[in-house]
């Protein structure tokens, strides 16, 4: 076997992709091994556990989002458009839920995607305290929104999103 066949993105690619066909309950490292022709052992030198594959997998599907925000002027606009990107991810990921129930940022295995949406928000002007509230208020509308309303989103979300972003636009220091 190519070496190259178990790289970390190649094993992390893999897995999210087993997770799409058949949920997170079906991926597990001999099931993921056996998809790159290796065995479980062998994935081992990339990670310790299942726990922190599944932290890799969120990560990379979290950064798939962050990619897929287009170009805002704003930390508003911008707010809504992460809300809106990761509601659609969540909703077309079978497993999405349960991975983001089952990941531990606080395991310090990959860089914690949350700075790097608060350093983003802070860049248009809004102080980094309120910046942090609003992007954890948004990930929990949408995921709060997903659990409940598994189908696309209706326009009862959307309208939740923006008034949640007015609200803290009201709130933010003036000038932000």
């Amino acid at each position: 076997m190519a070496a190259a066949k178990l790289e970390l993105d190649r094993i992390v690619d893999e897995a999210i992709a087993l997770m799409e066909e058949a949920g997170l309950e079906a991926v597990s490292l001999r099931r993921v091994a056996a998809r790159l022709d290796a065995k479980a052992p062998s994935l081992y030198r990339h990670f310790r556990d299942k726990d922190e594959l599944h932290a890799l997998m969120s990560y990379k599907i979290f950064q798939r989002c962050l990619e897929r925000i287009p170009v805002c002027t704003s930390w508003p606009e911008w707010l809504e458009q992460f809300g809106r990107v990761l509601l659609e991810e969540q909703q077309r990921t079978p497993g999405a839920l349960q991975l983001i129930s089952a990941n531990r940022w606080g395991r310090k295995i990959v860089p914690s995607p949350p700075a790097q949406v608060i350093d983003t928000i802070a860049g248009f002007g809004l102080d980094r305290e309120t910046a942090i509230l609003a992007q954890e208020s948004v990930q929990a509308l949408v995921t709060g929104w997903t659990m409940m309303h598994p189908q696309p989103a209706a326009e009862g979300f959307h309208v939740g999103l923006r008034v949640m972003i007015e609200g803290w636009r009201r709130q933010a220091p003036r000038g932000s």
